[in-house]
């Protein structure tokens, strides 16, 4: 198998940063980069770290998986980096420019906080070329409406930035010469926070993510997090 994607690992302040460095030529991702981006992850939670930070160099930021691998290993591998990204314990960021495809949305809509530059665009192609696209349907629709996510995924139709924020994919969107900037004034807020607090918010933003809607019991799980 081949690795298709130049991984760049910096530790900065209290988070590392990945830099997916082959832009130019897709940032397609491989068995062997989802692994060594968990193994990233991996270490980044082991040592405490307060942010992870997945961001391009090159055109886009990421154009699915590699296209000339596909089989078990391949699905397991695309399945376990999804759980992976949702199951994180640092606070996860994504700033994206130009393509995210396929298995690259997910790369980046699977992120706590995401930023679109107005540029980027979006699409799921997969149906286009032959298999429905279930690992897109295992976490699309926990974010997006039925019929949004359905037309997206059974169409392929491409999307912009702005219909990326309007239906949840997307933290925010801001001017493409604006990304790195924008991007770096979240994580000196990351900092700036108290790990603790840091950690008991997402933990109970997670949490409520999926509690049940009636009010007694967000309220029961909502003071958990002051006891």
């Amino acid at each position: 198998m081949t690795t298709r994607t130049t991984l760049e690992v910096e530790e900065r302040g209290e988070g590392v940063a990945i830099t997916l460095a082959s832009g130019d030529d897709g940032n397609y991702l491989g068995v062997e980069d989802l692994t060594a981006l968990l193994s990233v992850f991996d270490d980044a939670e082991e040592r405490g770290r307060r942010w992870v930070l997945l961001r391009q160099r090159g055109r886009d930021f990421c154009l699915g998986r590699a296209p000339e691998q596909g089989g078990g290993d391949t699905r397991r591998a695309l399945i376990g980096f999804v759980q992976r990204m949702q199951a994180m314990e640092p606070v996860t960021v994504a700033a994206a420019d130009g393509g995210c495809v396929g298995f690259g949305v997910g790369v980046f809509a699977l992120a706590d906080i995401s930023v679109a530059a107005d540029s980027a665009w979006f699409q799921f192609p997969e149906i286009l070329h032959g298999p429905a696209p279930a690992i897109v349907a295992s976490w699309l629709f926990d974010r997006v409406p039925y019929k949004q996510g359905l037309y997206w995924t059974v169409t392929g139709t491409a999307f912009d930035a702005a219909d990326a924020q309007h239906f949840g994919l997307a933290t925010k969107v801001v001017p493409a010469g604006r990304l790195t900037a924008s991007t770096d004034e979240i994580i000196d807020v990351l900092e700036s926070v108290a790990p603790a607090a840091l950690r008991n918010g997402k933990s109970a933003a997670r949490v409520m993510s999926v509690a049940p809607p009636d009010p007694v019991t967000r309220r029961t799980v909502a003071l958990r997090w002051f006891m």
